[in-house]
């Protein structure tokens, strides 16, 4: 039993300094550039002879990010939030996490804003979290790196717009984000997160063809920030 409650208090204390970290830096922005590979098996056609009916093969489908970003443009433009039904060449996706609840946008090549599409999209992961690496209680920063294992779960999902593509999946596995934060000199210093889903699986519909989903997805990024007095 002893050992049992040193363990939690010894938790309790590094947790209070991880949250301790995020209100010492809550005046930086994070802008993650987000990454999903994903290939999409959709049910195959069903035809009947007589009393005997047959499942076709499922029809594979790839989502990348491509896709994915065309399937956007078309949403916002039918939900009245983008002029145009195709994003221009260069375009990403970003998380900016800095804010509650975090915001996702769709970027030029220049990181200028072309449209927010967290009507359709969403991330989240566990309140389960295992943390792995060393923290600095007097910076605020990670001595150098700290890792944290948890489950990160995507969805998308633009059934509330009307004459949207009809698209709706989640998509979920085990995954690693790592933050690394270099020495401060004079002040500054530069955190680099890669956040990582190596293989992940889910579910959804497909203008009314249901599939299955296998991939992955990541988010990094890599600032300099100034460190707070």
């Amino acid at each position: 039993m002893k050992l049992k409650i040193k363990i939690i208090a010894g938790l309790f204390v590094f947790m209070l300094s991880v949250l301790a970290a995020g209100n010492l830096q809550a005046q930086n922005t994070y802008t993650n550039l987000v990454t999903i590979t994903a290939t999409m098996e959709l049910q195959g056609n069903y035809t009947e002879n007589g009393a005997v009916e047959t499942a076709a093969p499922p029809m594979s489908e790839a989502l990348g990010m491509k896709q994915l970003l065309g399937i956007m443009a078309v949403d916002e433009h039918a939900a009245g939030d983008y002029v145009g039904t195709a994003f221009p060449s260069g375009a990403k996706l970003v998380d900016i996490d800095s804010t509650n609840p975090p915001d996702y946008q769709v970027l030029d090549e220049n990181n200028n804003f072309i449209v927010d599409v967290t009507n359709v999209l969403s991330i989240a992961h566990s309140t389960n979290e295992i943390y792995i690496g060393k923290y600095n209680t007097s910076t605020g920063l990670n001595d150098p790196t700290l890792t944290t294992k948890h489950i990160n779960r995507y969805t998308y999902d633009d059934s509330a717009i009307s004459g949207g593509v009809g698209l709706c999946f989640t998509l979920q596995g085990q995954g690693t984000l790592t933050i690394t934060d270099t020495t401060p000199k004079n002040g500054v210093y530069t955190e680099n997160k890669v956040s990582k889903t190596p293989s992940a699986a889910g579910q959804g519909n497909y203008q009314g063809t249901a599939f299955i989903i296998t991939g992955s997805m990541t988010q990094t990024r890599n600032n300099k920030f100034t460190l707070t007095p």
